[in-house]
């Protein structure tokens, strides 16, 4: 699942461009910034593809059966076909959440906008939810004439959607192609000119990918580790897999919403505001991870969360294991929700590769523990889990200590103000007059008799003379 959603999460740097430049009033680089986020696809979304081609192979050089693999290349090239698809859908996406933004802005100079895009965007995701879960039951289990597809069934129910949802979307912003070409310069065939967005696209994504990867990386390797533990807890890791995928996609939303309002903040130099956006999407991130935490923690929601993944009553030691392994899975809800509110606000300010690499180290420490946890110190699944959740503690605290130590390098710069050089204006026109005026400003508010002797001496001295 967290394969399937890398791609498009690492366009959330079109949402992070696309709101700072509504924001700043500068509607017309939107069209460039989606020009770019469509291009940026192919780069991003090619070494996917490539390890989707290839993941039935590496899980049988990690042991898997054949009929598991056989199973898993299925799946994965049927998921292949649609995988840029989503992609632009979650660049539609962007578009329509940019847009919303400009209204906010047209409203504060008392001006109308013809469209509605959060009503529009709420549509088209409920059209496409009925029909991915509804065709998708459908073509998995089959219906009268409709055979059984098995696995690859709701893949394909959601390349379906895509195709349904991406031209309704398209026609909506046809429809009001006057007003999207006028402010948003909207298509831009400026491919030259919005290079450097591009660029600061790629970065953006980029260190979203390799936080990511390094993530689905560590749940691979749990879940080698609890195959070779037993066969129940390899079930038990996989649905426990699931739950926190679910979470984690909550946690992601929360950070991301707060892109905008942290990039515009960071653009005005305005870190008051910054450390006040920070504040509430703390709070927001900390309650929602702690309700989680509390749900999941409860053993009826915990059988019923397993209930839908497995037939526990054909093997009640898999709720067991599902049920402890759960518990620390859901105490590390709260650090994951915190780090990734901490990512977006350094990502605000330029921070890009040195939160993704301080996660990354975390979270390998994190499987480290696990191991030690589960083999050396005989804790079994619950081990596991529990230097996971050890690993997300260690990734927010680094994350949040380095977050304040960027906010307070950027509050100092910005409230510096910029030390004069001496001479630098002559320097660069190369002129002795501009020079010796220069010496002259210098001193000449000096009264101190030393100082008066030394601009003396700079005055009858040949070199500063001009020619």
């Amino acid at each position: 699942m967290l394969l399937t959603t890398l791609g498009p999460a690492s366009l959330n740097g079109v949402n992070i461009h696309i709101g700072r430049a509504c924001k700043q009033d500068q509607s017309q680089q939107v069209g460039k910034i989606i020009l770019q986020g469509t291009v940026s696809i192919i780069p991003t979304h090619a070494p996917f593809l490539v390890l989707m081609y290839f993941t039935g192979d590496i899980w049988a050089k990690l042991g898997c059966t054949p009929p598991v693999t056989d199973v898993i290349n299925r799946y994965f090239t049927a998921t292949m076909w649609n995988f840029p698809l989503v992609s632009l859908g979650t660049l539609s996406r962007h578009l329509l959440d940019g847009i919303e933004k400009y209204r906010v802005v047209l409203e504060s100079k008392n001006q109308t906008m013809p469209m509605r895009p959060y009503r529009a965007s709420i549509i088209i995701n409920l059209l496409g939810l009925g029909i991915t879960a509804g065709l998708g039951g459908i073509l998995t289990f089959g219906l009268g004439p409709i055979p059984a597809m098995g696995v690859v069934g709701f893949p394909y129910a959601s390349l379906i959607q895509s195709f349904i949802t991406l031209p309704i979307t398209a026609t909506y912003l046809f429809y009001h192609r006057k007003f999207m070409r006028e402010t948003f310069g909207f298509p831009s065939f400026a491919f030259r000119e919005s290079l450097p967005i591009l660029k600061d696209l790629l970065i953006t994504g980029g260190s979203l990918m390799l936080q990511w990867s390094g993530e689905i990386f560590a749940m691979i390797i749990r879940t080698v580790f609890a195959q070779k533990l037993s066969e129940d807890a390899f079930i038990a890791q996989g649905i426990v897999d699931q739950v926190e995928g679910f979470a984690m996609s909550i946690g992601f939303g929360i950070s991301m919403s707060l892109n905008s309002l942290a990039a515009q903040a960071v653009s005005h130099k305005d870190f008051d505001q910054l450390k006040r956006i920070n504040h509430m999407a703390m709070l927001l991130s900390i309650s929602t991870a702690g309700t989680l935490c509390i749900l999941c923690s409860v053993p009826n929601i915990q059988v019923l969360l397993a209930s839908i993944f497995f037939d526990i009553s054909a093997n009640p030691n898999v709720l067991i294991l599902f049920q402890s392994a759960m518990r620390w899975t859901a105490i590390g809800f709260i650090p994951d929700f915190m780090r990734q509110v901490s990512k977006s606000v350094l990502m605000s300010m330029g921070e890009n590769y040195t939160p993704s690499i301080m996660n990354l180290l975390s979270v390998a420490a994190g499987v480290a523990g696990g191991w030690a946890l589960s083999f050396i110190a005989d804790l079994n699944l619950p081990g596991m889990t529990l230097g996971g959740a050890a690993g997300l503690a260690l990734a927010a605290t680094s994350t949040e200590i380095y977050k304040w130590f960027c906010l307070y390098r950027h509050e100092t710069k910005a409230k510096t103000p910029a030390l004069p050089t001496i001479a630098s204006a002559a320097i660069k026109t190369n002129s002795p007059s501009n020079l010796l005026s220069h010496f002259s400003s210098l001193f000449k508010c000096s009264k101190k008799p030393e100082q008066q002797a030394l601009l003396a001496e700079t005055k009858s001295d040949s070199r500063f003379l001009p020619a």
